[in-house]
């Protein structure tokens, strides 16, 4: 499974519906580098105000203002996977810590609270079994050959050795994508 389309599973589970992704997890980029070094979870551009429902049963573990930048910040665990999913930047928080919560529970509404560029919602999990793991990226169409994975780290340094002393904008398996979506300067297909 490609970093894509386990966006796309996290944005049609949580949102409920196909939202564009601004940032996967990887170095931060350079508009949020002076807040942190390494994004870990995911951005998707939404508008203020689109419902975060709950696709899993679990206990929601925080809930409230966050003052390192994450603006109204929800979390919940799941203990199926032992794993706790944090919302990030929400305009508003419906849940309180301690409450369990069921399928379809509305835990808030996405925002632009917090450190952010631009209204969006930061998707981040923590712990238990994630899939697919943030340092793995499985690359079938553009860069090399089909089934192959590579670790994250010696793509970023494959990258960085290409772009020498200019400044690394974005990794992607879908370069094309990337200049869809905007994202302009040069853009170079490479092999590992």
């Amino acid at each position: 499974m490609t970093l894509q389309e386990y966006a796309d599973k996290l944005s049609e589970q949580w949102l409920g519906g196909d939202y564009r992704v601004t940032q996967y997890p990887g170095p931060a980029a350079p508009s949020t580098r002076k807040f942190y070094k390494y994004h870990k979870g995911y951005d998707f551009a939404t508008p203020v105000g689109t419902p975060v429902k709950a696709p899993i049963e679990g206990k929601v573990t925080y809930a409230g203002w966050n003052d390192k930048g994450w603006g109204n910040r929800v979390g919940v665990y799941d203990p199926k996977t032992r794993k706790t999913t944090y919302l990030s930047h929400l305009s508003k928080v419906l849940v309180k810590p301690g409450v369990e919560i069921r399928p379809g529970t509305i835990l808030g509404y996405t925002g632009n609270t917090g450190n952010t560029t631009g209204p969006h919602i930061d998707i981040t999990e923590i712990g238990g079994t994630q899939l697919p793991p943030s340092t793995q990226i499985s690359y079938q169409r553009s860069v090399a050959p089909a089934k192959k994975t590579y670790d994250y780290k010696t793509i970023i340094k494959r990258a960085r050795d290409i772009a020498g002393n200019k400044r690394l904008i974005a990794v992607s398996s879908n370069p094309d994508k990337l200049k869809k979506l905007g994202r302009s300067g040069k853009i170079v297909r490479f092999s590992l």
